[in-house]
């Protein structure tokens, strides 16, 4: 007669090598299972007694596929490259003429609406690298910069730390795209000089131009990404 632990740690038996044999196929006793019978000097493993040649007519369990980090990948196929490339447009045309007219009021609805598609399109930028090994997710990318202060930090980490990883992930698939570093360490520099006063005034409109360029490089290399994905 046999006793054994079950997944709660409480001793169970006495059960007869019949029922053991029934406890084996339903999975409630396998060979890292702890048992004993009369006549073992301590629990040992089931595998390692005589209840071991009872798990060769049992079939190893079914290796399961490790989860990406992030959770489930988001397939960036499904993305149509066409209208990001014209979301990208409207973003381009919307900050190009509403910063310079936000000293009146009809600059201020275009600024409002291109910070919106800016959003949206980091989110599809972060969106499109999810199936490589990005440092964030696109929720988090997009969020974190409506944090007070602590956004300083994540513009970096949003824009610098997107071109990286986009690059990786083109270097590791071998597609031919790539968007330069050094503009989008600029980029960020430029933008937090907007904050200081007089300063930004004359940084805005360089931050505006070395934006524009570097977001069509992004939004072109995630464009690339994109059509690699939809020819598999």
């Amino acid at each position: 007669m046999w006793f054994y632990v079950d997944n709660n740690g409480n001793q169970v038996g006495p059960v007869d090598e019949a029922q053991v044999d029934a406890l084996v196929k339903a999975g409630a006793i396998t060979r890292t299972t702890q048992v004993w019978h009369e006549g073992m000097e301590e629990w040992k493993p089931a595998v390692q007694t005589q209840l071991s040649k009872l798990f060769f007519t049992v079939p190893p369990p079914v290796a399961v596929k490790a989860i990406p980090p992030y959770g489930r990948p988001i397939p960036a196929y499904y993305q149509n490259p066409d209208s990001m490339k014209k979301m990208w447009l409207w973003w381009a045309i919307l900050c190009g003429a509403g910063y310079p007219l936000s000293f009146i009021i009809i600059g201020i609805p275009m600024v409002i609406a291109g910070a919106v598609l800016g959003f949206i399109l980091l989110y599809r930028w972060w969106e499109s690298i999810q199936d490589g090994s990005p440092r964030t997710t696109p929720g988090k990318a997009v969020g974190y910069l409506f944090i007070p202060f602590f956004n300083f930090y994540w513009i970096y980490v949003a824009y610098v730390g997107l071109v990286k990883d986009i690059n990786v992930y083109c270097r590791e698939r071998a597609i031919p795209a790539k968007v330069d570093e050094g503009m989008a360490l600029a980029y960020f520099i430029l933008l937090l000089t907007t904050f200081i006063p007089y300063v930004g005034m004359v940084t805005a409109l360089g931050s505006l131009v070395v934006g524009i360029i570097l977001t069509k490089q992004i939004t072109e290399t995630v464009i690339a990404i994109i059509k690699t994905k939809q020819s598999k």
